[in-house]
């Protein structure tokens, strides 16, 4: 996208255009919410109403590159499994081959995938999805709380609603307060979380100015635990967004001035991230590429080259001239895959290192864990 953005000239505007990250959202956007353009803008995104004519021939831009490479980004994955189910046919074959259809954290899904699932068991026969419309908070990708809310009246007879009110992790005082929240929804299913897990104190409701007080809040709390006789290491502090961890650890840190501290505002995704990236440019392979593995040809008409064991400079794939495909002989895709495997224990000693560093194994995640050997 920040590619085409540019060469389309809209790096260089007089008057700010939308950067790539805030074009990629409305795309994604309009593609999830099955949405006009000018609707998404006026509901999402008002201050980029101005552009619309522009937006709209940058996402034409921008499929078209995607087609002339033959690849497809995430959005697509959905809106083209959907618009296969558009076939009747092919919808009712693909819906016999499953038995059950099971759907997690129903209450994060978007209207795209809404569509498949009623597409795949149009009469709701062995559909099944668990969520909670209580935590619909951060509308990923276009995700609607009408999935889940509406999901019972989508099918004749009404589906069974199952709820499951016990609380294993929290204490009745903490449910209490979510509960009080709750009720205040103007539409919601009715539950009331209870747990037997009692405790006497109370949570706190506290009134921060921003991210940079609300780390300096925790941290003081940390503190005071401390000179009460809660060791440092039986502390913890629970959030979500990566933004707030680095601000409450840079907070953390300086405000008590030890060495180590048992945070770590470090997930390893931007390392792995930088590590793939320079060792993709050290192969030489250009942006617009997309690659397989399989032991044959991509394409029938196109022969490939003979590869040897491993890649390098000198020995890449054969491109043909006619797409920006890069074929993989048997050879070059086993080369791939051993690359590929170097950088997994590349990555997982690069990992190791900075878990010793910081003296806090028990905080940081292996993101070489993410990636499994098998698929390789």
């Amino acid at each position: 996208m920040n590619l085409v953005r540019h060469e389309a000239g809209f790096s260089t505007t007089e008057n700010r255009f939308p950067t790539k990250g805030t074009c990629l959202a409305i795309y994604s956007r309009c593609v999830n919410a099955e949405l006009a353009i000018e609707e998404v803008l006026g509901m999402t995104f008002p201050w980029c109403s101005s552009w619309s004519v522009e937006l709209k021939g940058l996402f034409s831009a921008y499929v078209e590159a995607k087609l002339a490479q033959n690849v497809l980004d995430y959005d697509d994955l959905l809106l083209h499994w959907a618009q296969m189910l558009g076939d009747l046919g092919l919808a009712e074959h693909m819906g016999n081959r499953f038995d059950h259809v099971l759907v997690d954290e129903y209450q994060d899904t978007n209207r795209l995938q809404a569509a498949i699932i009623f597409a795949l068991k149009p009469g709701g026969r062995g559909v099944t999805v668990v969520g909670d419309d209580a935590q619909s908070i951060y509308s990923f990708r276009a995700a609607t709380v009408r999935n889940i809310l509406d999901f019972p009246a989508q099918f004749t007879p009404p589906a069974e609603i199952v709820t499951l009110d016990r609380n294993y992790r929290s204490t009745q005082s903490i449910l209490a307060a979510a509960n009080g929240v709750i009720d205040l929804a103007a539409e919601r299913f009715t539950k009331n979380l209870w747990s037997d897990r009692n405790s006497g104190a109370r949570p706190q409701l506290v009134d921060v100015r921003d991210e940079a007080d609300q780390a300096g809040y925790i941290a003081d709390r940390v503190l005071e635990n401390r000179e009460t006789g809660s060791l440092l290491k039986q502390q913890a502090v629970l959030f979500r967004h990566t933004v707030v961890e680095k601000t409450s650890g840079a907070s953390v840190i300086s405000s008590t001035d030890l060495n180590p501290m048992p945070l770590c505002p470090m997930d390893g995704g931007d390392e792995v991230s930088d590590l793939f990236a320079s060792d993709r440019a050290s192969w030489g392979w250009p942006w617009n590429c997309s690659f397989s593995c399989s032991e044959t040809c991509l394409r029938s008409s196109t022969t490939a080259s003979s590869g040897t064991s491993c890649f390098s400079r000198s020995s890449r794939p054969s491109r043909p001239e006619n797409g920006r495909i890069w074929v993989l002989s048997g050879d070059q895709a086993g080369g791939l895959r051993k690359r590929l495997n170097q950088l997994v224990d590349e990555v997982d000693d690069f990992l190791e290192v900075s878990r010793a560093r910081r003296g806090t194994p028990w905080r940081l995640v292996r993101a070489a864990e993410k990636i499994p050997r098998r698929a390789l």
